[in-house]
């Protein structure tokens, strides 16, 4: 009603108007992306948090063999057995949850200190029914994880479990092209606990997998950064300029005519319409000059060549199953114009509620937006600061080139820096969980092991050797996990892009790959178990034959 009053009192255009509904959703539509990743990189590391749980579980249900023998022969069941260990684990899963909780919360300050600034929103803290769900979740993930090696209790013989104790792992003969003692007894080692072995290396392949799709997005979106043009975000022009709200183009329309560093321009007004039948507005492209320039923001058909023919942005366009050679209905002020759709585009303003129509069609509007592509040898920053300095604050550009970096203004922070920040701290995360599993297993297997490595140690190898046997059980693993975790995340990247391109609006579109990103991947892999592997073996070149040997 007042909108209708304001509109009806104040002269036509004068007036228009956004919901808040609208303004919400334009401002988490820039973060979706982010969101949506860090949500994936969670799903990652709660699945390396798992496989290290059950492993963790597997290996002290093994060290506890007699333990659980004495606890069945004095009275308890098995499902007593199974929930005094659950508790216990639970236990200590949900004092590290709540560690986890106040370490992520402050480490989120950090990761999201820019948009904080941004929105002036002050201090980014959890809402409590996030946090309790979080520390739901985790202690969901710590029981699913622990329920497996749980069932073990209830196989145990009472009498040959306190009689024997925990069962050595059994060997099995190594001969892989006459392998070096060391590196033959890393690879027996993995073999003789393969449950172990195969949760470890799942680990290292799921943490492969995320940065691999971590990467693969960032270089998607560092490629739209350096080159929205070419990319299809932007018209292929070499500079914009922007009329402020409140100033004519007229002076900026003669000024850039008369420039010889300009070659060409093109302009565009922006509209409020709605589709017939619908109330929702929507605010579409008006192009004058040559459409040609958004050529290359096109996904199929082509540029509208007449007055009533129109291109539709893609979101738009899937969401009424419009194709190439169907017709719209638009409103404005009262007055219907009919378009034929030429061609469909990317888009991702306004939620991707947009089109492209001659402005040609509409004899009122005045275009605030000017593409120009300048003569070859003219420095586009050089020109923009020229005309900002002859228009002053009426006038704003940017070189389209650089249109999506950050300026250094609070206002416009750098998706691809931002997204390539938040890789690099959850990578780290992610890191230290995999390593944290990588000494986890070692650790048991060196435990279990302890009399072997005493025979070894005793008939003449080294410490050295035994070291080397340990790491080198984690590097094979690390192997396995890259040639696994890299392809699929290769794949699960497109997969991923494939969706949020088609649901932020941009379509279909290519991903590079980060060929240098994966090369230095493996190394890191191979860092990152040795890294966990770097205690173990430590611990099990120092330990004295004697000790190892009277302990069995």
């Amino acid at each position: 009603e007042t909108l209708r009053a304001l509109q009806a009192a104040l002269p036509d255009g004068s007036v228009d108007s956004y919901a808040w509904q609208q303004i919400r959703g334009y401002v988490g539509f820039e973060m979706r992306l982010q969101s949506v990743f860090m949500l994936a990189f969670a799903l990652m590391a709660g699945l390396v948090g798992g496989f290290l749980i059950a492993n963790a579980v597997a290996g002290a249900i093994r060290a506890q063999t007699r333990q659980i023998g004495l606890l069945r022969a004095i009275g308890f069941s098995n499902g007593q057995l199974a929930w005094l260990y659950l508790g216990e684990y639970l236990l200590l899963g949900l004092a590290a949850s709540l560690l986890g909780l106040i370490a992520g919360a402050f480490l989120g300050q950090r990761l999201l200190a820019g948009l904080a600034q941004r929105y002036a929103a002050g201090a980014l803290w959890p809402p409590p029914g996030v946090l309790l769900a979080t520390l739901a979740l985790a202690l969901t993930l710590t029981a699913l994880s622990a329920a497996w090696p749980l069932r073990r209790i209830a196989a145990l013989n009472t009498v040959t479990a306190i009689r024997q104790g925990a069962e050595p792992p059994r060997h099995r003969q190594v001969r892989l092209l006459r392998l070096r003692p060391a590196l033959a007894q890393g690879f027996a080692s993995l073999l003789a606990t393969p449950g172990r072995t195969l949760f470890t290396t799942l680990g290292l392949a799921v943490g492969a997998l995320a940065i691999t799709v971590a990467l693969s997005l960032g270089a998607t979106v560092q490629a739209f950064a350096n080159d929205p043009a070419g990319m299809g975000l932007l018209p292929a022009a070499d500079v914009s300029l922007q009329v402020n709200e409140g100033q004519q183009p007229d002076a900026l329309r003669t000024a850039i005519a008369a420039s010889a560093d300009v070659q060409s321009y093109a302009c565009q007004a922006s509209l409020s319409v709605h589709v017939a039948g619908e109330d929702k507005a929507i605010y579409p492209r008006a192009v004058c000059g040559d459409m040609d320039w958004y050529a290359n923001m096109l996904l199929e058909g082509r540029m509208p060549r007449s007055d009533d023919e129109a291109a539709a942005a893609y979101t738009i366009a899937r969401q009424h199953n419009w194709r190439p050679g169907d017709e719209v209905t638009l409103v404005r002020e009262g007055s219907t114009h009919v378009f034929r759709i030429v061609g469909i585009y990317r888009d991702m303003n306004n939620l991707g509620q947009m089109f492209i129509l001659p402005a040609q069609a509409f004899t009122d509007i005045t275009p605030g937006l000017f593409y120009l592509r300048l003569r070859p040898g003219v420095d586009a920053a050089a020109f923009v600061d020229d005309i900002e300095s002859q228009f002053g604050d009426s006038v704003s550009g940017s070189v389209v080139a650089t249109a999506l970096k950050d300026d250094g203004d609070v206002d416009s922070i750098d998706v691809g820096s931002m997204l390539k920040n938040t890789v690099l701290a959850l990578s780290a995360l992610l890191g230290i969980i995999t390593a944290f599993g990588v000494m986890s297993s070692l650790s048991m297997s060196v435990y279990e092991e302890r009399r072997t490595v005493g025979i070894l140690k005793a008939i003449g190898m080294t410490p050295g050797q035994v070291a080397a046997a340990v790491i080198s059980a984690a590097m094979a693993m690390a192997v396995v996990g890259y040639l696994v975790g890299a392809p699929a995340g290769v794949a699960a990247a497109r997969a991923l892009l494939g969706v949020l391109s088609k649901f932020v609006g941009l379509g279909p579109i290519a991903m590079p790959t980060p060929a240098l990103g994966l090369a230095l991947l493996l190394p890191g892999l191979l860092a990152v178990a040795a890294l966990g592997a770097y205690l173990p073996a430590h611990r099990a070149a120092r330990q004295p034959v004697v000790a190892a040997l009277r302990d069995e």
